[in-house]
């Protein structure tokens, strides 16, 4: 057999080998496999990607919500709201919004109260 024609047939087994592998993989239980996507540009694969619509390469998630601060609409840092107490935490979202620290013995009732 001739070079070109062998090549060109473990070409052809290969992705035969391959595309068997992926179905396997899948009917395996193991699910389809996930592609490498980053649909904002940061840097991030949506599938790790804590803000998938927004950039925002450094993932920061304040609040811990598993949301990115970047399109996080209660993260715990956000500019231009009222913050009476300078907590860091809008009024909006801060249950004791005019006590910094809000509940310093735990017994939760506001320390202003």
């Amino acid at each position: 057999m001739d070079e070109p024609k062998r090549s060109k047939r473990l070409f052809v087994a290969s992705i035969v080998v391959l595309l068997l592998l992926s179905v396997t993989v899948t009917f395996a239980g193991y699910g389809p496999i996930v592609p490498l996507v980053d649909s904002d540009g940061d840097g991030e694969f949506d599938w790790s990607d804590n803000c998938r619509d927004s950039a925002n390469s450094e993932q920061r998630d304040t609040d811990g919500d598993g949301v990115g601060d970047q399109c996080d609409d209660d993260s715990v840092i956000v500019p231009d709201l009222p913050d009476s107490d300078g907590d860091g935490v809008p009024d909006s979202d801060d249950s004791c919004p005019s006590d910094n620290p809000d509940d310093t013995d735990g017994d939760s009732v506001c320390d202003s109260a």
